[in-house]
Formats: C-alpha cells, structure tokens, sequence
C-alpha cells in the first residue's frame, strides 16, 4: 500500500461548522512530541504515522482493527490548554481551561456525526468516533492516491472537459457539506485527492474552531485573513475558483492578504487560454475570486448558473445537484418498493439487495421472557453499529429467533455493520451470542397488515438458512457476496477463509466463507511516501463518458433493481474504461441469463 501524504502537510479538517484552513499554511507549529509514537494503542485502533499537527488537533495514519483498514485518525487535542501524559492521555492544565475544552469536545463530536451522515462519495467518509485518553478520536476514510497537485504533474496540458471533470466531484461535495450547514475552507490541490479510477475526492475532517489564517495560501478567501466580511458557501466558492485558476492558468493565485492591500492577480480571461477554456468559464472563475463576498457566487446553485456557459451539462450529468422529483435514487426505491396496500403482493417484484441475518444462539430451554429481553438487547447492538449509516439505507425486520437487515446502498455497509457487531459482541461481555450470515441476493420489501416493512424472498431465505453454518459469534457469508465485495473493495484481501459447500435442511447447497478477525490478517506492506503510480490518467478515461456510464446503470438497474445506482459509484473508483466496469459489475448479477445479456452488451460495444 502505498500513500502520497506529505508528512510536513497538516491538511484541512472541519472546525466549528467550518473547516479551517492547514495550520501548517497558517505557519503554526507545536512540538512533535505532543503526537503519539507509531505503534501506540487507541482503542482498536494502531498509530502507524504522524501526518500533521495543528492548533487544536493532530491527524495520524492508523490501522482500525475493527474495519481491517487503514483510517485517518484525527485526534482532539488543543494545544493552549491540553497536554499530553506518558500513557498518551490527554490532560487539560488547569480547571479554567475544562469549559473551552469540553466545548470543542461537543463541538468536534456534533461535526463527526454530521460528517458520517452525508454518505457522499466525493467526500472522505467519517467512519465512527470513539472517547478514548481522555479525548475525542475520529476515525475517516483514507484514501490511497496522489493529491491533486502530483497528479497534476503527470498529465498533459488540461483542456476544458476535463478540468471541469476534476473540479465537478468538488462541487458535489460543497453541495453536500453546505446542506448540513458545513463549509470547508480548506480547498487546495493537496486536500484533493485522485483515486485510483481517477475520480477526485475531496479530504475532509471534522475540527473545534475557526483556525487563525496567518500566512495564507493562494486558495484562502480574504474573510479567511483579516477582512472584516462574514464567511459563508462563497468562502468555498473562492476556493474552488482559486482551483479553477490555478488548473486553467498553471499559477496559483496571488495571497488573498496581498490582494487585499492592492489587487494585482491577473484575471482568469487574460492568464488563460479563450480558446482552449473559452471565454464563459474563465469569467466565471474571475467571478468566484471577486474580493468582495457579494459580487461572488453565493452558493453552488449560482455557480452553476454562472457555469452554463461553459458545456457543463455534456461534461457530467448534474442529477447529482439537481435532482428531479422522479430520480431514482436508492432511498426513493426503497419507498417505492415497500409502498402500497397492506397484503397486496403483485405490485413487488424482486430486486438485488444485501442481507445480515442475526440468529440469536439460545440453549433451547429460554422462557418467553428471557426472548423478549435478549431481543432488545440486540435491537440496542444493532442501533450501535448502524450509527453512522443513514437511517434510508438499510431495514430491519425482527423473526422469531433475531433480526434480518437489509441493506439497499452499500453492501460493505452489511460487512461493516457486521464486523462492529462481533466486535461489540466479543468486547461488551455480553449475555447475547449471535450466529451471523451474509448473503446478496433477491429480496421483495412489502408493506404488512401493522404498516411495519417485511423483507421477503429467497435472499432473506438464505442469509437466515446459512446461520445454521456459523457458530456462536462467527460471520458467514455466501460465495455470491464474497465474489463481489472482493471485486469492489481494496479491503478484501486476506479478510476471508472459504469454507466450502454446506447443504441446508432443505437440501439446498451454499458455497459458504468465513470472515475473519480483521486484526488477524497479514500484516500490511510498510507504507512508502511514493506517488500512487495506479491513479489513472484522464487519456484513459475517454471511452467511460457520462453517456456510457448512464447506459450501464440504466442496464444493471434493469437487472439487480436500485442497488445498480450505488455498485456503479463503487466500480467508478477502480475502473476507467467501459469495459472494465462492465466487467467489476457483472459480479452482482446472480442470473446466469441476466448477466449474459450484460456480457453481450460489453462485448457488442467493444465491436
């Protein structure tokens, strides 16, 4: 594995609703001894690096035991009125000092969980938090891949399709962090990242406070350093125009604390090239880095306008940020599926979804009241390890021996969700025992006579049925899911031991693997600080255009039903042609005929 984190770089995180410019760009330094030693034990978590050090916080690399990956690990720990302990605790140095700190403390965790329901792709992902050492840790997505000023190094001159391609995924992530009142303040190449199917994502980590701006970085808005202007979704707009310019012209804009003292950036219409970006955009860009925050786009919707112009439109579908009232999303066919008349079953049809079947282990001689207890117990595990996941993307339905959920996005989220309850299990020293299965297949979500929503067919038939091959706190999974989440995931390897074919009670035979501990895995390759050499180039994503991205969707969708939408965002991070990822799909197609017509369909558009 390999990482292209500058050690020196503290990158930007979220702060106070906000998110803070780097404090490294704010020229702040605090020891590095106030940072844990690699190796040293957070929880389930393992320090493996010191990435940054800023005011109120310190950013490391880890490994979560738990989720078998490794995270960003962000650390509260303000450096005007904390310390560190020779255990790693963290100490506040006087009582004065506990009022700011159990504010900042509120303040981070409220973002963490604000952060963890947006679920929005061009976003790093907030995995969970834990109070540990006396502080607040969150755990977030890491990802693998060259910032976007190192990529940006090996590519050919831009042209306009594709610098609007590169910034389009930053926008969807300020609509998203601006819909829960969240601003960023932080974009810059280096809080960029390019993954390895070349779609950008943009870093973001929840803070405490409003860092202070010093020094600033071409991308940093003047509210951000000294102007007495309110800061607000225009404060990212600035930055995305500063990333525009710097992408159109090749030169990072001139300090917004110089500018304030006399304007001398050139403008985006005459540093850039007409005929290459065309007029529209580069006075678009000049818009967005107007000193004055009421001359500027006030939000992503006015940018947008600002950007018609410009092609967009035939660059990417805007569906992302404009939604229409009929989109099919996978939280509105949900609705739809289990919407209709209390026993009316021919309105359903089966569509693909991912199944955790939770039996709860009993000694055959547990009394009425006794089930009902261990029931609640395990509607309180499942609500913990579900915390972080919209409440829309997954189901549950209660059976007579435990729980099936179902999950209608993300099936990593079903394996996750499925690690974090062993691990609450084994930990907690609970009195509940579960068998736990995992299968992908066809379900039916109807509506019942209590108005509550059932989860039938024959996927929920086997995640139940393979139950029976697990023992007490052990997870199982069917070859079909396997299969899959082994083609989607870069977290795979070595996470199962396969099991072989077990026949069920009803003579039916299961191809069955085992999930292991992840913290028994092998251990990980030594992390380098070379570039991500896998990050594909924009040459090769010409053939996988919007049209034809749209086109495979609509054809997998037709196939599996709404889980089409989220496989295909997945797929998009580790293919970049067509045919690639036809071919990553054609993993979630159970359907021997169904999945032919999809192998035609790629092979007919290879001709």
């Amino acid at each position: 594995m390999t990482h292209s984190y500058d050690k020196t770089q503290t990158l930007p995180v979220a702060t106070g609703g906000r998110v803070r410019v780097a404090d490294a760009a704010a020229g702040f330094a605090r020891p590095k001894s106030d940072a844990l030693r690699p190796g040293h034990p957070v929880g389930d978590w393992r320090i493996e690096q010191v990435l940054g050090l800023g005011h109120a916080d310190i950013l490391y690399l880890a490994q979560d035991a738990v989720l078998g990956q490794t995270v960003l690990l962000q650390e509260f720990f303000p450096a005007a009125y904390s310390s560190r302990q020779a255990d790693g605790s963290v100490l506040i140095r006087s009582p004065d000092d506990l009022v700011p700190f159990e504010e900042g403390l509120k303040q981070i965790t409220a973002e963490a969980e604000k952060l963890a329901a947006l679920q929005q792709d061009s976003i790093t992902r907030t995995l969970r938090q834990e109070r540990r050492h006396g502080s607040v840790y969150v755990a977030v997505q890491h990802e693998d891949g060259d910032a976007l000023d190192r990529w940006r190094l090996r590519q050919p001159p831009l042209d306009r399709p594709t610098l609007l391609k590169t910034v389009w995924p930053v926008l969807e992530a300020l609509a998203a962090l601006h819909s829960a009142d969240l601003l960023h303040q932080g974009i810059a190449p280096e809080t960029i990242r390019i993954r390895a199917g070349g779609s950008p994502c943009l870093v973001t980590l929840p803070s405490s406070h409003r860092g202070a701006c010093g020094p600033s970085s071409g991308f940093t808005a003047p509210e951000q350093c000294g102007s007495d202007q309110a800061t607000g979704p225009w404060t990212d707009i600035y930055g995305l125009g500063a990333l525009m310019y710097w992408l159109a012209t090749g030169n990072e804009p001139t300090d917004a604390a110089a500018r304030l003292q006399g304007d001398v950036l050139p403008r985006a219409v005459q540093a850039g090239n007409r005929l290459i970006y065309g007029e529209p955009l580069l006075r678009a860009i000049d818009q967005c880095l107007d000193l004055d925050t009421s001359r500027r786009p006030q939000n992503v919707g006015e940018l947008l306008q600002a950007l018609e112009a410009t092609d967009l439109s035939r660059t990417q579908s805007m569906s992302a940020l404009q939604p229409s009232a009929n989109a099919s999303t996978p939280q509105a066919a949900t609705q739809e599926l289990s919407r209709g008349a209390p026993g009316d079953k021919s309105r359903y049809r089966s569509v693909l979804g991912t199944l955790l079947a939770l039996g709860i282990v009993t000694d055959g001689k547990t009394d009425a009241g006794r089930q009902v207890a261990l029931q609640a117990l395990l509607q309180d595990c499942a609500d913990a390890c579900t915390q972080t996941l919209k409440n829309s993307s997954h189901l549950r339905m209660n059976t007579p021996d435990g729980m099936i959920m179902c999950f209608v996005e993300d099936p990593e989220d079903a394996l996750e969700s499925a690690l974090r309850l062993r691990e609450l299990l084994q930990r907690g020293g609970h009195a509940l025992a579960l068998r736990i299965g995992l299968h992908l297949g066809p379900i039916r979500l109807q509506t019942g006579d209590d108005g509550k929503t059932l989860v039938l067919g024959d996927g929920a038939n086997v995640a139940q049925r393979i139950t029976d091959f697990a023992r007490p706190n052990q997870i199982v999974m069917t070859r079909a899911l396997h299969d899959l989440i082994g083609s989607l995931s870069d977290n795979a390897q070595g996470l199962f031991r396969e099991l072989g074919v077990h026949m069920d009670k009803h003579l039916r035979s299961h191809h069955i693997y085992e999930v292991l501990d992840p913290r028994h895995r092998p251990a990980a390759a030594p992390v380098t600080m070379t570039g991500f050499e896998r990050t594909a180039s924009f040459a090769a994503l010409a053939s996988l255009t919007p049209e034809v991205v749209a086109t495979i969707e609509a054809e997998l969708t037709a196939a599996i039903g709404p889980l089409a939408s989220a496989l295909v965002k997945k797929a998009l991070l580790r293919s970049w042609t067509a045919d690639g990822l036809r071919e990553v799909l054609s993993a979630a197609i159970p359907d021997a005929l169904a999945k032919q017509k999809f192998a035609r369909a790629r092979r007919t558009a290879a001709l």
